[in-house]
């Protein structure tokens, strides 16, 4: 019989700032899911190896702060990131008069990670500025959402971080391999791959449930 999630003894690690293939997953894993889903676009392999370690540190990162998982604060952040950004985004456009020039002259003196202003046309870097702003605003107000609707089901932060889970694994199924998860088949031995890497513990459980609550929400969406 699948053990309780609450009478698991958990042996998480500290969350990181910097997730890594390398903190959860054998180099084994890799090449064992690309012949599974016959994974042949090097930007599906890059991408799954890519966003697998933050999904696990996602989950890390609730069930080490379970005792106060703080999540109506951290929705809080995110809304206020929003609130901001929308903000922001009305005001760069407002910038008048000699506002706009000092604006637009000290930028042409700045380059940075995908973002060049180009001293002929720096009005078009504020164009390209404000789309950034408000696709900020955009995954703030989503991830905000996400939290909410985590955490209100079964009322207890363990079950939102598994949540928190399966939900980021039905996603990455699903863009790496160009199929829907369900609730047979090749995401639940997707899933039985990824998931005694993050929490051996969860092995111990009967994750049935939790699939088929990610495929419904999969599909909803």
């Amino acid at each position: 019989m699948p053990r309780k999630i609450e009478e698991i003894d958990e042996r998480i690690p500290e969350p990181s700032p910097t997730p890594t293939w390398e903190r959860f997953f054998p180099e084994s894993l890799e090449p064992a899911l690309v012949s599974k889903f016959r994974l042949e676009s090097e930007a599906n392999i890059a991408y799954l190896r890519s966003t697998l370690p933050i999904a696990a540190e996602r989950y890390v990162g609730a069930r080490r702060n379970e005792a106060k998982p703080g999540l109506a604060d951290r929705r809080r952040d995110l809304e206020r990131v929003c609130r901001d950004a929308r903000k922001l985004r009305l005001r760069l456009p407002d910038l008048k008069g000699l506002a706009s020039i000092d604006f637009l002259t000290v930028a042409t003196r700045y380059t940075g990670s995908g973002t060049t202003v180009n001293a002929q046309e720096p009005a078009d870097w504020l164009t390209r500025t404000g789309e950034i702003v408000r696709d900020v605003g955009a995954v703030a107000g989503a991830a905000a959402k996400d939290l909410k609707t985590k955490s209100v089901k079964g009322g207890r932060p363990r079950h939102a971080a598994i949540r928190f889970l399966m939900s980021d694994l039905a996603f990455i199924y699903h863009r790496t391999t160009g199929r829907d998860p369900g609730r047979r088949g090749h995401f639940p031995w997707f899933v039985n791959k990824i998931v005694p890497n993050v929490d051996p513990s969860l092995a111990q459980i009967g994750n049935e449930r939790f699939i088929r609550e990610a495929v419904t929400e999969f599909n909803k969406a």
